[in-house]
């Protein structure tokens, strides 16, 4: 005959005054059902009650055993009913809504048990605390559904302010646990299910009972056992659908940890290899392989592959007879050796980052032109947007994907990969420029001195420039060994960092990136990719960008072959850069695009006033003069910004901003060292156009740092759909950023707008810890825009980032499989009352 006695789990706490002599006892009930009443190897479900009138009344019908409820903190009882597919349920009744433990006298003994008292190791500061605790570690990861009776807490209302304490626990088995409340109240139709429910349960039901309809117990017994059903299945998805023995040796670790004081969530993957370890010479052996850095045949490379998959698989299958996900596996335990290993081989940036891009996000855009020297002009202009934006953050660290051609190219590498301030890659590039530029002073043994010598020097050893000054101070900047993927700034910042290059024999265009293209990007756009699996150093894409014809001769890559100046296609890649964040992030909104110019001239058409460089007077007027003048044109990027204007829709032309500097007479050579200090006077010089234009491109930077995501999936609702969304900063994982990023706003009067007439108040700055503003929006359909924008007033406000948006891009963004906040998040449901089959809405 099975134990009368329902006490599973009880906190004694002798002398609460004077906090000392607190034990966890546990009554080894789980042990005694699963032996007497069911067999424990079989999978088991656990449903947590909590102790009132309607749930001591609903256990004690349905309970397998005849005990009464409330024997102890927690009691455990085997539903004798609720049975699918052969999963047995477990209800436990938890006293936790007094949330006092046993003080004073004995604990419950019973001669039937061989119960386990554990004194803890640590000191409570308050009963709540001591019990809260022992909810958060020892029941609430173990359940697979909470079944509450609302009147038990005074009504739904009294339910969700008990619901909140629910907030920051974590769970351990991959998918949340599942509610259901059942409510006397025949209002329960129209209730609105409180937004705290979506972000601790995974699917919420409300259901009316009439307690004293014969079929009361039966069918809530039935609305259970469909959410046994609905909650196996993701479970058995995750791997995490225990048997009774299983689930009394997890509760026997935990139970240690509750003892020890441990509040860190367990990891189950870890737990089950406590006595298996990964050993220490697995990580040895693999970082051997992974240092491997010959040159590898493709054969080879893919046999090594193989042999690594192999060596994790062999390791793996050492483990427990519970076998979880594969990828569950390996981010547990082989993850961080590979992170370790990792610097040595096949880098992977995407480990490293630090701020990724939020799903409903969307994409800002930087590009910078090629012009030798004149590279010192954007670099003043980017000065300048910092100074307007008054948030100390680098102005790099703003963009999603930043591309640049020539020596913008190399700034870009120094700002993103290398993280420097604009004064600092200034004060580098100033250096780079002056070691580039140094012209031969003799050639076969004679001084050059004439334009007809220098012609004949730029022939005969294809360039005028030797390129070893250069490589030299790229080399110092960049490192000698430092490849594209290697980590970097850019991948903390979580951002996609591109140049433009040419193949030398036939100038085909190609692209160096510090990503791989996703398999589902074609390469249509009219040039391709050289791979970064292929290891290209950062000198070697730095030295190709920035080979021009007739200055530098085409750098040669081992391997992969021969490249030059990206500008002889694209000098301004703005249009290479749109193209590359489209097929990067199909579904995203482009938020902004910021191209910046490296100087033009501001009364074209004055042939002898163009391009003064040390070979403009090589040529003479004849053909190769014509050819010269060509390719120096083809440098120009106001051409190229001005087609791709010209294809802009309006919509899109608000959030492209084109910056340049207009020389009132000729433009200074692309080698033209001596010209740099007057190159900076003249960009420092804003325009009115350009004040304004910067202006309004910090407000677009402001407002683009802001983005929104739906809480919970909308509801429909008397004819519309309730749409909670919630408003929040890019920065919020750097709290002085977010900080400085709302003070900004103040200072410059700022309001969010909500469609155009709901204004939204700024949260207080006293209180300030991390930025959200909810809001509901109510919308007709769910292809409804929704604008949110940032302005003094609705006529200046712009746009946020991601939006405008409708509500089933929302969810296509956010995936309504995917993990949100810390699992998925439900669909929407319809609240029926006892007897009427419940549906589901799409």
């Amino acid at each position: 005959m099975a134990c009368d006695h329902p006490g599973w789990i009880d906190i004694h706490w002798l002398d609460p005054v004077r906090r000392h002599e607190v034990t966890l006892i546990d009554y080894n009930r789980l042990q005694s059902l699963s032996t007497k009443e069911f067999d424990g190897n079989n999978p088991v479900l656990l449903a947590t009650f909590f102790e009132g009138p309607y749930s001591n009344h609903y256990i004690r019908s349905v309970a397998a055993s005849s005990s009464s409820p409330g024997a102890a903190w927690a009691t455990l009882y085997h539903h004798k009913r609720a049975t699918v597919d052969d999963i047995q349920l477990l209800m436990t009744q938890v006293n936790a809504r007094t949330s006092l433990p046993r003080t004073g006298g004995d604990d419950l003994t019973f001669s039937c048990h061989n119960y386990i008292r554990s004194p803890l190791h640590w000191t409570p500061r308050s009963a709540n605390g001591l019990t809260d605790m022992a909810f958060e570690i020892l029941i609430y990861p173990f359940t697979d559904i909470f079944c509450f009776f609302a009147d038990d807490f005074g009504g739904l209302g009294g339910l969700s302010h008990f619901i909140t304490r629910f907030s920051t626990f974590i769970g351990i088995k991959g998918v949340r646990p599942r509610a259901v409340v059942f409510t006397t109240s025949k209002s329960a139709d129209g209730y609105s299910i409180p937004g705290e429910f979506y972000s601790i349960f995974s699917a919420v039901t409300i259901f009316s009972i009439d307690m004293k309809h014969p079929r009361a117990l039966a069918d809530i017994t039935s609305f259970i056992m469909v959410e046994m059903k609905a909650a196996s299945a993701a479970l058995k998805i995750y791997r995490t659908l225990f048997s009774a023995f299983q689930l009394e040796e997890l509760l026997q670790y935990v139970s240690n940890r509750y003892v020890k004081g441990y509040i860190t969530p367990m990891n189950l993957i870890e737990t089950a290899r406590l006595h298996n370890p990964v050993p220490l010479g697995f990580t040895t052996h693999m970082r051997t392989i992974f240092s491997f850095r010959q040159p590898l045949t493709r054969d080879w490379r893919s046999q090594l592959v193989i042999t690594i998959a192999a060596s994790f698989f062999r390791e793996w299958s050492s483990m427990d007879p519970q076998v979880f996900r594969p990828q569950d596996i390996f981010d547990s335990l082989y993850r961080p050796i590979y992170i370790s290993v990792v610097n040595n081989s096949f880098p992977d940036s995407d480990l490293l980052r630090k701020k990724i891009k939020p799903p409903t996000a969307g994409v800002r855009v930087l590009s910078i032109d090629g012009g030798g020297v004149r590279g010192i002009v954007p670099l003043q202009i980017l000065q300048k947007v910092e100074n307007a934006l008054g948030i100390p953050v680098p102005i790099q660290d703003m963009f999603d994907i930043a591309f640049g051609t020539s020596s913008g190219g190399i700034i870009i590498f120094g700002l993103s990969l290398n993280g420097w301030s604009l004064q600092t890659c200034e004060e580098m590039f100033v250096r780079m420029a002056s070691a580039a530029f140094k012209t031969r002073t003799k050639f076969l043994g004679l001084p050059i001195v004439g334009a007809l010598q220098r012609g004949l020097v730029s022939y005969l050893k294809d360039s005028y420039y030797c390129e070893k000054g250069l490589l030299q101070a790229l080399e110092s900047i960049f490192g000698l060994q430092r490849f594209l993927t290697s980590p970097s700034h850019a991948c903390e910042i979580g951002c996609k960092v591109g140049v433009t290059v040419a193949v030398a024999s036939d100038a085909s265009p190609r692209i160096m990136t510090t990503y791989a293209k996703p398999s589902r990007v074609q390469e249509s756009q009219g040039y391709s990719q050289v791979e970064p699996r292929n290891k290209i150093l950062v000198v070697d894409a730095a030295l190709s960008t920035s080979a021009a014809p007739w200055y530098f001769k085409a750098h040669s890559i081992a391997d992969l072959g021969d490249f030059m100046d990206g500008g002889v296609w694209k000098n301004n890649p703005t249009e290479v850069a749109l193209s590359e964040a489209e097929g990067l992030w199909p579904e995203s909104k482009i938020d902004l695009v910021l191209s910046l110019g490296t100087g033009t001239q501001l009364q074209k058409g004055k042939d002898d006033a163009r391009n003064k460089s040390s070979l403009s007077g090589i040529f003479g007027k004849g053909f190769l003069s014509r050819l010269y003048k060509s390719f120096m044109s083809s440098l120009d990027g106001e051409n190229v910004w001005n087609d791709l204007w010209s294809r802009l829709s309006s919509e899109q032309r608000q959030v492209c901003f084109r910056l340049n500097t207009f020389f009132p007479e000729s433009i200074p050579g692309l080698d033209d060292v001596s010209k740099l200090s007057e190159m900076r006077a003249v960009a420092n010089q804003s325009s009115p156009a350009q004040y304004s234009s910067i202006s309004e491109l910090s407000q677009t930077i402001l407002c683009t740092m802001f983005y929104a995501e739906l809480e919970r999936a909308p509801r429909y609702y008397d004819g519309a759909y309730e749409c909670d969304l919630v408003i929040r900063c890019r920065w919020d994982h750097d709290k002085s950023i977010a900080k400085a990023t709302l003070m900004q706003l103040q200072r410059r009067k700022y309001l969010f707008f909500v469609n155009d007439t709901r204004v939204l108040p700024l949260p207080h700055m006293a209180s300030f810890n991390e930025f959200s503003i909810p809001l509901r929006v109510i919308l007709p359909s769910l292809i409804t825009d929704c604008y949110i924008r940032i302005g003094r007033n609705i006529g200046d406000a712009k746009d946020i980032s991601g939006f405008p948006a409708h509500p089933q891009k929302l969810l296509q963004l956010q995936g309504q499989t995917s993990n949100f906040r810390r699992n998925a998040f439900p669909l929407p449901t319809r609240r029926l009352r006892s007897g009427a089959k419940r549906q589901r809405l799409s």
